[in-house]
């Protein structure tokens, strides 16, 4: 019995090594996406904005100012906003606590 115990604890620690180094490539592999963000974006952000641009940064603004939990969600579709979903959450305890006043 002992046997078994050392054996799968060897099992696990293997797992667990390769777990880890699974996490260690997908956090270069995030890094390395993450930097040629930013270095193909830079000239983009450079341009002057579209009037269809500075409408949509309107209502992105807008939208930020005016929620306090929830999320904004763009859909894009070929580089294009198609989509823009605001979701609010209202918490109910919150409600609960304003029905009592």
């Amino acid at each position: 019995m002992p046997r078994e115990n050392v054996e799968s604890t060897g099992q696990s620690t293997d797992r667990a090594a390769e777990r880890l180094d699974w996490q260690k490539k997908e956090q270069a592999d995030f890094d390395e996406l993450l930097s040629g963000l930013r270095e193909s974006t830079g000239e983009a952000l450079e341009a002057p904005l579209q009037s269809g641009e500075r409408e949509l940064l309107q209502e992105l603004v807008q939208a930020v100012r005016t929620i306090r939990y929830g999320s904004i969600v763009l859909v894009m579709h070929e580089g294009r906003v198609v989509e823009v979903s605001k979701t609010v959450r209202i918490r109910r305890s919150r409600v609960a606590q304003n029905e009592k006043e």
